[in-house]
């Protein structure tokens, strides 16, 4: 028989790298809620091919009275049952949670410090894990898997130094890369305290899920993907390995499934991966 169809979240969901893993998702035979901040016709397409497996929210992830609405509006749909399937306690159980939103302006250098930084900060590493925060609180959802987009120019391990004028956003996603260990570790500790919450079930297909309930938690390097954000940047330098967005998505839904709840390589509680996307393990 095949596979009862999924739910995924997708945050930053109105094109590039978001819009192609709603397209794909939805190619699956799974279910999508995708947001926007505001009206997006791409989506709007999409939805009037898929209505019964994709809903569409506001979000944005710059805004705390947003982010509160938003996920006051995902509870909805776990309270009215129309949606999300139920799993533990009557909860809506969203299976992945992918937090794509961001933003990359460039040049944004230390020696010509400006405004970019915070927006940079608030963008692409408060919002995401603040809405991730308020997400796992919310007492009608549960979640097997959040996987935050974050990018190898937060990398701390293998620094680049020839990406002159991404101060911001190295800077903004080696914060984010911290925040999601600290968000794995936090997890895996208050379900030892008895503060589940998050789901529950034992792993499917060999997986090593230490701490029951505890959703599998990953940041994802995208690759060198061409996308309207990235050909806003003019560099000095050659980007090697360069595909298209439709390649880089096929490998970071494989990775998910892979490495995430269930997963034949599924990874253990209280820790974070960092992955490329071809699977391949990414140096924090």
């Amino acid at each position: 028989m095949p596979s009862p169809p999924k739910t995924y979240l997708i945050l930053g969901a109105t094109r590039g790298i978001g819009l192609e893993l709603v397209r794909q998702v939805l190619a699956l035979n799974h279910r999508v809620i995708a947001t926007q901040r505001s009206p997006s016709a791409s989506l709007k397409v999409l939805k009037e091919s898929y209505p019964d497996s994709m809903r569409i929210l506001n979000c944005d992830v710059s805004d705390e009275t947003s982010i509160t609405e938003f996920v006051r509006n995902v509870g909805a749909l776990a309270e009215n049952g129309e949606f999300l399937s139920h799993e533990g306690d009557r909860k809506g159980l969203i299976n992945t949670v992918v937090f794509n939103a961001g933003i990359l302006t460039h040049p944004a250098r230390i020696t010509e410090f400006s405004s970019q930084f915070l927006i940079h900060l608030q963008t692409n590493t408060l919002g995401p894990l603040s809405t991730a925060s308020k997400l796992l609180a919310h007492p009608r959802l549960c979640f097997h898997n959040l996987v935050f987009i974050s990018s190898d120019s937060g990398s701390m391990g293998r620094w680049l130094d020839h990406e002159d004028g991404f101060a911001a956003y190295g800077m903004s996603k080696c914060a984010l890369n911290m925040g999601v260990r600290h968000l794995a570790a936090e997890l895996a500790r208050k379900s030892k305290g008895g503060e589940d919450g998050m789901g529950e079930g034992e792993g499917e297909g060999g997986g090593k899920r230490e701490e029951k309930g505890v959703p599998v938690v990953m940041a994802v390097h995208p690759g060198e993907v061409r996308t309207d954000m990235a050909s806003a940047v003019e560099l000095d330098w050659v980007v090697e390995g360069q595909m298209e967005v439709e390649e880089s998505v096929r490998g970071v839904l494989d990775v998910v499934e892979r490495k995430g709840w269930g997963g034949v390589e599924e990874m253990g509680r209280g820790e974070a991966g960092f992955w490329d996307w071809n699977g391949e393990v990414h140096p924090w």
